[in-house]
């Protein structure tokens, strides 16, 4: 005779949905259908609960550069926040060494931040603990913001890039910010940033990701050239940071892995532990992303001289 669970181990995760739509209209409204098809924003912040927000700022570089967070998709997820949530302390907070403050000033969010009451962090001199990681695949302990660890909500807020590093950066590459600067270098040394950034997510997994697509960056990125923008004009939400950037690196930069088997296992390799690696797509939802994502160019293409309306979910298993 037969004897089954009541209520069985699953061998993976449910499915993870991930957002996507072009950028036209006003950025609030792009934004809170994101929300709204996804369940809601209340589904994800609750009343009273405390917020960090985590843009890509990198210091010199202007949005239009493709290189840094535009102010004005932070401000509109404030705003939402506010007008959905009655959240607790929003923090807002970023790390760019010693002129952190003086980036969050040049690009508009010292002013935003003071007129809607959010509080702005700099990670560089904020207080850290240290960490221990469980099962650790490169750091064994990393120190930590104090503050991420204790808010209730942690938000990423991306910009739509490649690297010629680690492939894509986006929402898991976003989190690379909240460790040191020289573990960050030390890291890139030992050729070892996808395992940094697995402990670094089994520390901290964002709780939700919004990607800025509309002005991004394509060939060379991570702080090495800035001047490859790529005017995708695309929003991308999920709740998985790790589906989100698969559903970015399966259409947009599926070109970056041609012939690179070896990067393909530590894509593999590095995101096993945090969230999901096989993606359901049926053949509509596979039409409506190849209408929106926008092929990037890969890095090598950067060295070269180069050729200078839709929306919809797409589902991943995480």
């Amino acid at each position: 005779m037969s004897v089954l669970k009541t209520n069985p181990a699953l061998p993976i995760k449910p499915f993870s949905d991930v957002y996507i739509s072009t950028g036209n209209g006003i950025l609030k409204n792009v934004i809170l259908r994101g929300f709204t098809a996804l369940g809601g924003i209340d589904k994800f912040i609750k009343n009273g609960q405390t917020v960090f927000i985590k843009p890509n700022l990198t210091a010199q570089m202007d949005p239009a550069t493709g290189g840094t967070t535009d102010v004005r998709v932070c401000e509109a997820v404030i705003e939402l926040i506010k007008a959905h949530c009655s959240p607790g302390t929003i923090y807002l907070g970023e790390d760019n060494g010693i002129v952190t403050m003086e980036t969050f000033k040049r690009f508009g969010y010292t002013e935003m931040c003071t007129r809607l009451g959010v509080e702005i962090v700099d990670l560089y001199t904020a207080k850290r603990v240290d960490v221990k990681v469980k099962d650790a695949m490169y750091a064994e302990i990393i120190s930590f913001p104090k503050i991420v660890l204790d808010v209730d909500v942690f938000i990423t807020l991306p910009i739509l890039k490649n690297h010629d590093t680690v492939c894509i950066t986006a929402a898991v590459k976003n989190s690379f910010g909240l460790v040191t600067f020289d573990t960050r270098r030390q890291a890139h040394r030992d050729n070892a940033v996808e395992q940094y950034l697995v402990d670094i997510t089994s520390v901290r997994k964002p709780d939700f990701s919004i990607v800025d697509g509309r002005i991004g960056m394509e060939g060379i990125a991570g702080g090495t050239y800035f001047d490859r923008p790529r005017f995708a004009n695309r929003i991308i939400m999920g709740a998985d940071a790790v589906a989100v950037d698969l559903i970015l690196l399966a259409h947009a930069f599926v070109s970056f892995l041609e012939g690179q088997s070896h990067v393909k296992q530590q894509i593999g390799t590095a995101l096993r532990p945090v969230g999901c690696l096989t993606r359901r797509s049926s053949a509509a939802s596979h039409h409506v992303i190849e209408e929106i994502i926008k092929r990037h160019a890969k890095a090598a293409e950067a060295t070269k001289s180069a050729k200078t309306g839709s929306s919809g979910i797409v589902t991943c298993r995480t």
